[in-house]
């Protein structure tokens, strides 16, 4: 099977749907050695990959003008991913639902899955963008409506989904996002309290905000 995965988000800053992506497609290509992947990246100018070559993998950069193929994915849903990438893809993989910068979802002729991570409240999102909030609406049938298959990252978003659209039910399916190997408890006790006389937390009250 070919799989096609949008890999653009791997072009922006390493936050959280750059994290969720890298190491999903990370992952597929160690355990995976007989299916084949397709990575999509687009860009006028010509970027980097992340990933090593190996047997299995073709990554994909389309040169076409970031702005352009917003305002014709937006306006007119085309063209769909399947002539960019020029070859047969069985299924593709649009990993992250909302993105301003990579317009998501890529239009794609059928066969495609969406990941929905949840939206913050559709006011706080669509305003700071100068859209309004009926915005959040049509963008979900979007999602609804181009995808074979939505995964939701947990119960949560799946009850934030169905709020604003209907979705049969065997269309959906809740798989949890995974934890990196590097968090773990820290067995040296020496460490944490280094950490603290540091930043001067001890005997205070203080929030940790790890968020963009």
């Amino acid at each position: 099977m070919k799989i096609g995965i949008d890999a653009r988000v791997l072009q922006g800053e390493r936050r959280g749907h750059w994290r969720y992506a890298y190491n999903l497609i990370n992952a597929l290509l160690n355990i995976d050695k007989e299916n084949e992947y397709v990575l999509f990246y687009n860009a006028f100018h010509k970027g980097h990959f992340l990933f090593k070559p190996q047997a299995n993998l073709r990554q994909v950069w389309c040169r076409w003008p970031g702005t352009i193929l917003k305002n014709l994915w937006s306006n007119f849903s085309w063209p769909p991913a399947n002539s960019l990438l020029r070859q047969r893809i069985d299924v593709f993989h649009n990993t992250i639902n909302y993105n301003r910068v990579f317009y998501t979802p890529i239009p794609f002729v059928k066969n495609m899955v969406v990941t929905y991570h949840g939206l913050p409240s559709a006011d706080i999102l669509f305003e700071s963008f100068s859209h309004k909030s009926s915005d959040t609406q049509s963008w979900l049938e979007i999602v609804r409506d181009s995808a074979a298959k939505i995964i939701l990252i947990s119960n949560l978003a799946n009850k934030s989904l169905l709020e604003h659209i209907s979705v049969p039910e065997e269309r959906m399916q809740i798989v949890y996002e995974g934890v990196e190997g590097l968090f773990k408890p820290r067995e040296d006790k020496d460490e944490v309290k280094k950490a603290i006389s540091k930043y001067n937390l001890a005997d205070k009250k203080y929030i940790l905000y790890v968020g963009g």
